[in-house]
């Protein structure tokens, strides 16, 4: 997993404190944008649509900030995106059962593993206007849907 495994508790608190300190300082909702979202989805309409069971680490951050700004120009939601090294080690420990790092730069499908299960485990915990973001045909365009 090369360079995603480094122990960086510094900079994980950093970026944890960030966002706490961002949170108390508005009364807007905070809509946060995890790694396990925008792999799910991206994944699970690449599948469908294209029998692809993998996507690349730059695809994901691109997709996660165009459904960022997607979701920043409603007036009453702030999208915060969580993606760094840190977050994605997580998310790789986290979905292990799902998810698997091919060559230090792809997140891939395990064998055994369908949409559906990925559907009812992750996405549907998803709020409807991060789903609305996840789909919106902008963001689908940079996964090649659309």
């Amino acid at each position: 997993m090369g360079q995603l495994l480094y122990n960086d508790n510094a900079k994980k608190m950093n970026e944890r404190a960030f966002i706490d300190s961002h949170l108390y300082r508005t009364n807007s909702m905070y809509t946060f944008i995890k790694m396990e979202y925008l792999v799910a989805s991206a994944l699970v309409e690449l599948y469908e649509n294209k029998q692809i069971n993998k996507i690349s680490l730059n695809i994901i951050r691109e997709y996660g900030v165009k459904v960022e700004e997607d979701l920043n120009s409603k007036d009453d939601t702030k999208a915060i995106l969580l993606y760094s090294n840190n977050y994605t080690k997580e998310f790789l420990c986290d979905y292990s059962n799902y998810f698997e790092l091919v060559d230090d730069e792809y997140i891939q499908i395990k064998d055994g593993v369908n949409a559906e299960d990925i559907r009812e485990n992750i996405l549907s915990y998803v709020s409807l206007d991060l789903l609305l973001a996840l789909l919106n045909s902008d963001a689908l365009k940079i996964i090649n849907i659309g």
